[in-house]
């Protein structure tokens, strides 16, 4: 993310100076689900795709592991090995030497030259810490405000059950 803190990059893209078509991160477009579910059933039957509540895979992965194999026909494994971690959120520890790099070297002739040496791998690396910055309440109201609407309608498209989104977020915004 080019934009810090994360409220200036969500009123830019409501504000219509941020769109999807022109942006990598345009957090609110990405996160409406019923978009991109409505695309996905426009392509394959109902019957071909699997939806699954990552709170669910979170709290308890290896029902829903069960279930992709079940889905796919093939067989469940009798262990799951789910030690492994794999995408890790990360925060830059330094955000100002984010938005250099992104401001003067990313999307620039240099950037492909320093990929090559592995450079920005290594600073993207250096200058990351484990965890997702926290949302203010603000933030919290103004994404609840944003996709409340969604929820029903993705309940109806994947016939999966939101209320733990629905008291998850009215409970961060109280």
């Amino acid at each position: 993310e080019d934009v810090t803190p994360l409220r200036r990059a969500l009123k830019l893209e409501l504000s219509g100076e941020r769109t999807y078509d022109s942006h990598n991160f345009c957090w609110l477009h990405r996160n409406r689900y019923p978009t991109h579910v409505r695309r996905w059933l426009d392509l394959f039957d109902r019957e071909q795709v699997l939806f699954i509540l990552f709170e669910d895979w979170i709290s308890d992965p290896e029902p829903a592991l069960n279930a992709i194999c079940d889905h796919l026909s093939i067989d469940q494994l009798d262990n799951w090995n789910l030690d492994i971690e794999t995408n890790r959120s990360v925060t830059p520890r330094f955000w100002f030497l984010n938005q250099f790099y992104h401001q003067y070297i990313n999307h620039t002739p240099i950037q492909p030259l320093l990929a090559k040496t592995g450079i920005p791998r290594l600073l993207d690396k250096l200058n990351s810490k484990p965890g997702k910055p926290e949302l203010n309440t603000e933030m919290k109201k103004l994404l609840y405000r944003e996709f409340a609407e969604d929820f029903n309608e993705l309940e109806d498209l994947t016939g999966l059950d939101l209320d733990v989104w629905r008291e998850s977020a009215s409970s961060d915004v109280v």
